[in-house]
């Protein structure tokens, strides 16, 4: 009968042990499953943070770029203008002439409405290699006339 009784123990103690167990193991699952699902949030936002640091980066490098080439710009514009006889014009009174390409002409020397009344056709390729665009928007626009209009 003792054996009888511990058989029984024995039986009862190894059934509760495997449903420990049991529980162990799902409880194990969810929590690294958990886990798992908040790692891979973390490095998603991680991944997201990054790129947004690349992008920001990539800005200010660009815009530090910008201005060393601006001031590069207009150191070698003051240079021109001290070499110029003539007091520039300025060329933003023009439709369609921004300051970005009156920078651009006043580089390549271009400072007066008479210098851009008497541009040649070679002239006016020449510059356009160096200036992109800058044909086009000089016969759309029609830079010559509204210069020789204000001479």
């Amino acid at each position: 009968m003792f054996n009888k009784i511990k058989k029984i123990i024995q039986d009862d103690l190894h059934r509760r042990y495997e449903q420990l167990e049991e529980r162990f193991l799902v409880f194990e699952q969810k929590l690294y499953g958990h886990l798992a699902d908040r790692l891979d949030g973390l490095e998603n936002q991680l991944d997201q943070l990054s790129e947004l640091l690349r992008e920001k980066a990539r800005k200010y490098a660009d815009q530090e770029s910008e201005e060393q080439e601006d001031e590069e710009n207009e150191d070698y514009l003051d240079q021109k203008e001290e070499k110029q006889e003539h007091k520039p014009d300025d060329l933003q009174d023009l439709p369609g002439l921004g300051n970005s390409m009156e920078k651009k002409l006043n580089i390549e020397g271009i400072l007066t409405f008479k210098q851009l009344a008497s541009l040649t056709d070679k002239e006016l390729e020449n510059l356009n290699s160096k200036i992109p665009g800058l044909k086009i928007r000089y016969e759309r626009y029609e830079w010559k006339k509204e210069a020789k209009d204000r001479l």
